[in-house]
């Protein structure tokens, strides 16, 4: 059995459905003006309290604490400018037992308020924050 094809009718919107009272309507950002020179920036944290999960030879499970280094670009500020929006970059650890087990990590530390993962986006308190890195 065949199912007859329905014809389709193409719609086009009119000229001007984006202009209101003979101007073009703009899309508007809650960021502060692009001209801040924190825009791009390289930023780092300290001190981060992460866990982390492995498993060893034997198939034992262990949770573990370490603190790392945050890396993130500045993508935005509030408009109050007290709190940054960052893209992850990476994380960076001094904790010995976290950089023998960190080739073998499924998935990045966890960390409370931000996200580790490469590429991920959060906002967090710029008072956490400073500028780092090569730019």
């Amino acid at each position: 059995m065949q199912v007859p094809i329905k014809e389709q009718k193409v719609v086009q919107s009119p000229i001007n459905s984006f202009n209101e009272h003979g101007q073009d309507i703009k899309r508007k950002e809650k960021v502060n003006d692009n001209a801040s020179p924190l825009l791009n920036q390289q930023a780092c944290r300290d001190n981060v309290e992460v866990t982390y999960r492995v498993i060893d030879q034997n198939a034992v499970s262990g949770m573990f604490l370490a603190k790392v280094q945050a890396q993130g670009v500045i993508l935005s500020l509030s408009e109050d400018h007290k709190d940054l929006k960052l893209r992850t970059t990476g994380w960076f650890t001094k904790n010995v037992n976290l950089q023998k087990w960190q080739p073998y990590l499924k998935k990045p530390p966890l960390a409370k308020g931000i996200l580790l993962n490469l590429g991920s986006e959060f906002w967090d308190s710029k008072s956490n924050w400073y500028l780092c890195g090569v730019n």
